[in-house]
C-alpha cells in the first residue's frame, strides 16, 4: 500500500490509496455522523473531563471551502485545529469515506504505546492526528467532504479522491507551557 503524509507542528495529514466513490455534499444525517464518530471515540479515553463535541457550521462552511480547493495541503495562520484526509478507492458513501478517514486518525493510538503522548511533540508527529481529536479543551468540530477529480499533493496528485477537512475550535495540540512542554490532550482521570 502506498501512503502519502504531510507533518506541521501542530497538524498532521494522512492521505491513502484506497475506487470511484458516489461521494456528494454533506448532509445533516452525514453531519451527524461524524459528531457520532468523533465523541463515541473521546467518550473511550481515560480521561477526567473529555465533553461532547458539536457542530459548528461556521468551521463546517470554512472546512468545505477549504475541500472544495483540492489542495492537500493543511491552512496556515488559522486559529483552527485542522485534520485532513483523503482516500482513492473502496468510498461507496460518504458515511463509508469518512469513517475509513477519521479511522485513519484515531488508529494513530498505535503510536501512543506508553499512554504519554509523546508521539505529537515537536519532534515527533506520528499521533498528531489523534491528539486533535481527543484533545478535551477542544469543544467544536466542523466538517466539509469533497470528492476531487484531481486532488494536489506536494509530490504531485490524486485522481478521483475523497477529501475529508475537519476543523476543531479551540485548537489542539497546543501544549502547556510549564518546566517542559505538556503535549497531552487530557488529564489522566485516576482508576
Amino acid at each position: 500500500m502506498n501512503v502519502f503524509a504531510e507533518t506541521s507542528l501542530t497538524l498532521l495529514a494522512t492521505l491513502t490509496p484506497v475506487t470511484r466513490a458516489a461521494i456528494t455534499a454533506l448532509t445533516e444525517s452525514d453531519r451527524q455522523f461524524l459528531l457520532q464518530k468523533h465523541n463515541t471515540y473521546r467518550a473511550n479515553e481515560n480521561a477526567v473531563t473529555m465533553p461532547d463535541l458539536t457542530w459548528s457550521a461556521s468551521l463546517a462552511s470554512e472546512a468545505q471551502a477549504w475541500a472544495d480547493n483540492c489542495n492537500f495541503a493543511h491552512q496556515t495562520g488559522q486559529s483552527w485545529g485542522e485534520n485532513i484526509a483523503a482516500r482513492t478507492s473502496g468510498l461507496s458513501t460518504n458515511q463509508n469515506a469518512m469513517s475509513l478517514m477519521v479511522d485513519q486518525w484515531t488508529s494513530e493510538s498505535q503510536y501512543n504505546t506508553d499512554g504519554s503522548f509523546s508521539c505529537c511533540s515537536s519532534s515527533d508527529y506520528s499521533c498528531c492526528h489523534l491528539t486533535q481529536v481527543v484533545w478535551a479543551a477542544t469543544t467544536e468540530v466542523g466538517c466539509g467532504l469533497a470528492m476531487c477529480s484531481t486532488l494536489t499533493t506536494s509530490s504531485g496528485s490524486m485522481s478521483d479522491a475523497a477529501y475529508l477537512v475537519c476543523y476543531y475550535n479551540p485548537r489542539g495540540n497546543s501544549p502547556t507551557p510549564t518546566c517542559t512542554w505538556d503535549w497531552s490532550p487530557y488529564q489522566v482521570a485516576s482508576k
